[in-house]
């Protein structure tokens, strides 16, 4: 019988701005779950962590560039874009943006689109976020105490969500709201999971 892949409806991003600027992608040892340094060298964790979470729920995925979006128009074949990237480009950024603003799913995590090409602070994507700051990112020269317990983060009662907790990231954001609505918040009231509509579309930061 004739097979062939479903098309995919969602996209993962894979910036060549964070390939140049590799510091906040390798792997610490606290985040793979292991001791020692097994890890340690293992670049774009994050990234690769999410297309297995995609492979194991059985959900279509492509893979996209910087160039594809600027080039290809590639945005425009996609309901949903996946971005963990730090560092993506103004030019990038600024689609992004629009893509949304035109009804597209951003989700992005929590340092993804802070820096752009240049490694240089990049509030281009606040207002789709629905942040009035971004505050400080992570040092990605310090991993965290491999011993040290997660911050318990509490999930609140929205819409097609259940109030739970549980035990999450060694970082706290320092996210100050906008428009963005808080989903989630950690033990200090501090947001942990924000939403926000924005133009047709919504972002989600986590």
């Amino acid at each position: 019988l004739a097979t062939r892949l479903r098309p995919a409806e969602t996209a993962l991003l894979i910036a060549n701005s964070s390939e140049i600027n590799t510091a906040f992608y390798t792997a610490t040892s606290a985040e793979a779950g292991l001791k020692g340094k097994a890890y340690g060298g293992r670049p774009l964790f994050r990234r690769a962590g999410l297309y297995a979470a995609f492979l194991d729920a059985g959900i279509p995925v492509d893979v996209i560039s910087e160039e594809e979006i600027l080039e290809d128009q590639a945005l425009s074949r996609y309901k949903a874009l996946y971005v963990t990237d730090t560092h993506v480009s103004v030019p990038v950024q600024d689609a992004i943006q629009s893509w949304v603003k035109g009804g597209g799913i951003l989700w992005a995590d929590f340092t993804a689109l802070a820096r752009n090409q240049y490694d240089e602070d990049s509030g281009a994507m606040n207002e789709t976020f629905g942040l009035a700051a971004r505050g400080a990112l992570p040092d990605p020269g310090r991993s965290p105490d491999p011993e040290a317990r997660g911050e318990t983060i509490q999930v609140l009662a929205r819409e097609k969500l259940e109030p739970v907790a549980f035990e999450g990231s060694a970082f706290r954001p320092a996210w100050t709201l906008s428009t963005g609505e808080s989903l989630a918040t950690f033990t200090n009231g501090q947001p942990a999971l924000v939403r926000n509509r924005f133009g047709k579309g919504q972002a989600v930061l986590m």
